[in-house]
């Protein structure tokens, strides 16, 4: 069920620990009105699940935690996504680009500041290949180890709790509300 594969994946952008998530799903025949009834409860808590790249077999779903704008909407990142080309005038026109880039053959490391990411490791990705890394845990950690594994270890609580939310039959809206209080 696609509302467990976003629970198993995406609970630190459910959380309000993160901006967003991806996630790789196999197509199925009703894959598309599953995704919109999820998006009836995101949307309740200003959250979209958003198609990136899709073929006959696997849709790249992006979940966006749009209260956490802020994460992404900062002048340093804007100004290397601009410098790939990318249109930093509104967050659509960005993940339009975006999309563009998931198309080719190359898949983008920039894709770390529509994650949110921390700007340091994500800079730290696109200069070292994706190599010589400090540590690796959620994402490759290039700077601010300490803080990059306090952040882990929030993540593993949310993934506890979410899971258990969801054991219990509370829906994605009753999930993301446990955690703003």
């Amino acid at each position: 069920m696609l509302k467990d594969i976003i629970i198993d994946h995406c609970y630190p952008t459910l959380s309000n620990l993160k901006f967003a998530n991806m996630v790789s799903v196999d197509y199925y025949d009703s894959i598309y009105k599953d995704i919109l009834d999820l998006n009836e409860d995101l949307n309740r808590s200003n959250f979209r699940l958003i198609i990136l790249k899709q073929n006959s077999k696997k849709l790249l779903l992006y979940l966006v935690n749009l209260n956490l704008m802020d994460t992404y909407d900062n002048e340093k990142s804007k100004s290397i996504l601009k410098s790939y080309g990318y249109p930093i005038d509104n967050f659509n026109n960005s993940l339009t680009f975006l999309k563009k880039r998931l198309s080719t053959n190359d898949f983008p490391h920039e894709i770390g500041f529509f994650l949110g990411y921390p700007y340091d490791d994500v800079i730290g990705f696109i200069n070292c290949n994706g190599k010589d890394e400090m540590y690796t845990g959620k994402w490759k950690v290039y700077s601010n180890l300490e803080e990059a594994k306090k952040t882990f270890a929030k993540y593993e609580i949310a993934k506890c709790i979410a899971k258990e939310l969801s054991l219990q039959g509370k829906s994605l809206f009753d999930i993301i509300n446990y955690f703003k209080e």
